[in-house]
């Protein structure tokens, strides 16, 4: 009889523990495990662009408003295209700028549109009755003002079968060295700004035309002006005037050699949080750009061409596919700081790359088996 007490007995604890186990299966006592998981972000490139006046701006199919405290925004555009602004007034003139992602999820461009100016005719200017300068939006929008000196030496265009009127504007060109290329001890040639004499192919011969130019604080800079093979160097008259002769007419290049002496890199990070069943989320106040203490024109047009644009306050805004759980959402940035010299000390911080991660905080089984590697 003994032994069947403790067959019975065997059997009792044995019902007892399986219906323990039920009701832990069965969630009554029950805590889903719960893990912190990264899951995906779905890329989708972001271009932000402000125009130094309103403007409409074309990507692809795509239109939007700018101004330069208010971005056009374009998401989930390829990786290379073009973009197309048509300035609001008509004193500006439309501008088409080919773009490049470079793998990066956002691209923001902060474009100075080009003011036209008054032409005046070949005979007026050069017998001095009027003078050709870029007075007006041109010259206020880019800190450069302009003139064209005929009398200088008693200069005449010497190609008959170049009529046009005369005119001079101030501008910065697109091209240049990328920023994000940038790198400690090396010298780059930069172009921060280009004057546009015209008509085109007007030839001066042994008279060359003296162009004045008021930049603030320029004396001291690397800077010399080149058209294909011919190269000039300015003259100082004090700090802030300079002028140059050229040959004849066409777009003359103001050449700056910078070295870069030294790079200091740092992070910033931006979180929120958020339901992650939502599937996206924005992230405010990211500064982005560059942010410097000069105020001359040549260091601020040759900041602009390595770095795109002025500190501003932008959002990212950062998509997943929905999942249950918490999400953490991170933009996490590269900050850098600079030193240029390019016969003077130029200094910057630059707000650039942004990258962004999701991390969840979820009991979801397909989840945590997906994007976690499993539970134990």
């Amino acid at each position: 009889m003994k032994k069947n007490v403790l067959k019975l007995a065997s059997f009792a604890v044995g019902l007892c523990v399986a219906a323990m186990l039920t009701s832990c299966h069965n969630g009554e006592d029950y805590t889903p495990e719960t893990k912190n998981v990264v899951i995906p972000v779905v890329k989708a490139n972001s271009l932000q662009i402000f125009t130094s006046a309103p403007a409409s701006v074309k990507v692809g199919a795509a239109t939007a408003n700018s101004t330069k405290d208010a971005a056009a925004e374009f998401t989930s555009v390829p990786e290379t295209g073009t973009i197309v602004i048509t300035p609001s007034d008509s004193k500006y003139e439309t501008k088409t700028i080919n773009y490049n992602m470079k793998n990066r999820e956002l691209v923001v461009l902060d474009v100075e549109l080009v003011a036209k100016v008054v032409a005046v005719s070949q005979t007026a200017a050069e017998s001095g009755t009027t003078e050709v300068n870029n007075d007006g939006a041109n010259a206020d929008e880019t800190g450069v003002s302009a003139s064209l000196d005929f009398g200088a030496n008693n200069t005449t265009n010497t190609d008959a079968s170049v009529t046009g009127d005369y005119s001079i504007s101030v501008f910065t060109p697109e091209a240049g060295t990328d920023g994000d290329a940038v790198v400690a001890g090396k010298t780059y040639s930069e172009i921060p700004l280009a004057l546009d004499c015209k008509p085109d192919g007007a030839q001066f011969g042994t008279s060359p035309v003296k162009v004045n130019l008021t930049i603030k604080d320029s004396k001291g800079f690397n800077l010399k002006f080149k058209n294909g093979s011919d190269v000039v160097t300015p003259t100082w008259a004090d700090n802030d005037k300079l002028s140059v002769e050229i040959p004849h007419f066409s777009v003359w290049d103001a050449i700056l050699d910078l070295s870069c002496s030294k790079i200091e890199v740092s992070e910033n990070v931006y979180t929120t949080k958020v339901d992650a069943k939502v599937g996206t989320a924005t992230i405010d106040n990211i500064l982005f750009g560059y942010d410097t203490e000069e105020t001359n024109a040549i260091a601020l047009k040759v900041l602009k061409k390595l770095f795109g644009t002025a500190k501003k306050t932008i959002k990212k805004t950062v998509k997943w596919n929905s999942v249950e759980g918490e999400a953490t959402v991170k933009a996490t940035q590269e900050v850098k700081n600079y030193t240029f010299d390019s016969g003077k000390t130029i200094k910057v911080t630059v707000y650039g790359r942004i990258t962004t991660s999701v991390e969840v905080v979820t009991s979801d089984p397909e989840v945590i088996k997906t994007h976690g590697g499993g539970s134990n």
